[in-house]
């Protein structure tokens, strides 16, 4: 019987300083629900971590530390919440860089909110329907790198309905699932 390499691999949570102790846990709380559901090997593939790979949660709020755990083999994905986009557009490229993914949460910019009010807006009846556009190729050169997601997806109270915390657990497990997968063959074709 072959037995597969195992791989281990780590989410960066990466806090801003201004951050309150109760959004932080938030936080964790959300992405350690993430990590449970696609470490688990009861879920059907495509919804989990391949067998012989796994993810666990590491916190900060040292922007020099992350940087620093962006060359390591064992980082799967850095996420970034509470910071503006300028602060942190230097490390996404640097996980761009070293083809890692990097995940940004925070307030969207009010014409990304009513873009989206506009998307939804526009759906009608049909909620499997989305807008598409694609960006042009000076579009995609200025957009930020990385995932985006809105910090309240992770920083809102976890003590309201098991549907809106699945909704918000959803959106990570697919942002975690995606990242730390890509890592993971980026890196382990590189070995």
């Amino acid at each position: 019987m072959k037995h597969e390499k195992q791989y281990h691999y780590k989410v960066i949570l990466l806090t801003a300083p201004s951050m309150a102790y109760p959004q932080i846990e938030h936080a964790q709380e959300v992405l350690n629900l993430a990590l449970e559901a696609l470490n688990s090997h009861e879920l059907p593939p495509g919804m989990r971590f391949a067998d012989n790979v796994t993810a666990e949660l590491e916190v900060t709020n040292d922007l020099e530390q992350a940087r620093n755990q962006v060359k390591q083999k064992k980082t799967g994905l850095i996420i970034a919440c509470g910071f503006a986009e300028n602060a942190v557009r230097p490390l996404a490229e640097l996980c761009r860089k070293h083809r890692l993914d990097f995940c940004h949460a925070s307030e969207p910019l009010p014409e990304e909110r009513s873009s989206i009010e506009e998307q939804i807006a526009t759906l009608g009846e049909d909620p499997h329907v989305m807008p598409v556009r694609f960006l042009t190729p000076e579009e995609a050169a200025k957009k930020f790198p990385g995932h985006s997601v809105d910090i309240a997806t992770l920083t809102d109270a976890t003590d309201i309905s098991p549907e809106v915390i699945g909704d918000r657990v959803g959106k990570m497990i697919g942002i975690i699932g995606l990242g730390v997968m890509q890592s993971h063959h980026s890196k382990s074709n590189r070995l």
